[in-house]
């Protein structure tokens, strides 16, 4: 179940019980379901993709960069992931997006954690662009997939 679909739920007065059964206290109402049911329902639905990712890569695949994969996750001591990774030139773009609502990325625990997983990548020999709400335009996609064509033709 995604972050989302649970602040819509607990939004909605619901809470998780015994059981993992999510229902309303506030209701005499049977409980909506099973939280395998809730997921089965969020998954059949298809993952959620932000505003921001989709103009990423619709501009990624106009100025028909290289193939790059969704979801890397880099590390197997931990489960950092990077939101785009090219996986030959070790270069990865982060997406951060609700910088303007308080997300997760400008709230303390958010942005200590990614922190951490940023200075992991870079240990590790990463070269990590991040972009933010805003950033996600030709300018400043264009020299990411510069970097990546001039590190492809050095080695």
């Amino acid at each position: 179940m995604s972050p989302d679909d649970l602040r819509s739920l607990t939004a909605k007065g619901y809470v998780r019980g015994e059981g993992g059964v999510w229902s309303r206290p506030d209701s005499e109402r049977r409980p909506i379901a099973a939280v395998s049911e809730v997921e089965k329902l969020a998954k059949a639905c298809g993952p959620k993709v932000s505003p921001l990712v989709r103009k990423f890569e619709e501009i990624w695949r106009r100025l028909q960069g290289p193939h790059l994969t969704p979801e890397h996750r880099f590390m197997k001591e931990r489960k950092f992931r990077f939101d785009f990774a090219h996986l030959v030139t070790q270069v990865a773009v982060e997406l951060e997006g609700g910088i303007h609502s308080g997300g997760r990325h400008t709230r303390a625990s958010g942005f200590k954690k990614d922190c951490e997983k940023y200075n992991f990548a870079a240990r590790d020999g990463w070269i990590l662009f991040r972009l933010c709400t805003g950033m996600v335009t030709d300018a400043n996609v264009i020299p990411i997939i510069a970097v990546i064509r001039r590190k492809l033709s050095e080695s």
